[in-house]
C-alpha cells in the first residue's frame, strides 16, 4: 500500500490494489482539506475547467496505459538489444582490414597519439592535444 503525503499542500495519496479472480482493481484515496478544492469546484461549476471526477478519471487512464506500455516498451527493447547484438557479432566475425570510407576520418589523418587533458575553463572542460 504506498501512501504519499506532501507536507506543503496537505494532500495524502494512498493507493490500494486488490486482484479478485480475474480483476485487478486499483484504487487511489486522495485526501485534503475542503478549503483547497473550493476555488477549482467553482472554476468546475462554471465549466472553466473538467470537474474533480472527470478530471481525475482522465488522468487515471492516462496514467494506466502509460503503466502498460512502459511494460511493452521493456520488451521492445529487449528484443531490439537481442537483434543489435547479433548483429554487432555478425560485423565482428568478418576479416579484419583497411576502414571504409565512412569510417575514417574526414580529413583523411587518422587521430594516431591523441590525449585527452582536462583543463578548467569554466563549466565546461576539455582539451585535445597531439602529444
Amino acid at each position: 500500500m504506498p501512501k504519499g503525503k506532501s507536507e506543503k499542500s496537505g494532500l495524502l495519496v494512498k493507493v490500494t490494489e486488490e486482484t479478485v479472480g480475474d480483476t485487478r482493481t486499483v484504487t487511489i484515496e486522495i485526501k485534503g482539506p475542503a478549503d483547497m478544492f473550493l476555488f477549482a469546484d467553482m472554476l468546475a461549476q462554471r465549466k472553466k475547467i473538467q470537474t474533480c471526477p472527470a478530471y481525475f478519471k482522465t488522468a487515471a487512464m492516462e496514467a494506466t496505459k502509460a503503466y502498460l506500455e512502459s511494460a511493452e516498451e521493456v520488451i521492445s527493447g529487449v528484443n531490439q538489444d537481442q537483434k543489435k547484438d547479433s548483429a554487432d557479432a555478425k560485423d565482428r566475425s568478418g576479416k579484419r582490414g583497411r576502414k571504409s570510407p565512412e569510417d575514417r576520418p574526414e580529413n583523411g589523418i587518422p587521430p594516431v597519439g591523441l590525449k585527452v587533458k582536462p583543463v578548467n575553463v569554466g563549466p565546461v572542460s576539455a582539451a585535445v592535444t597531439g602529444d
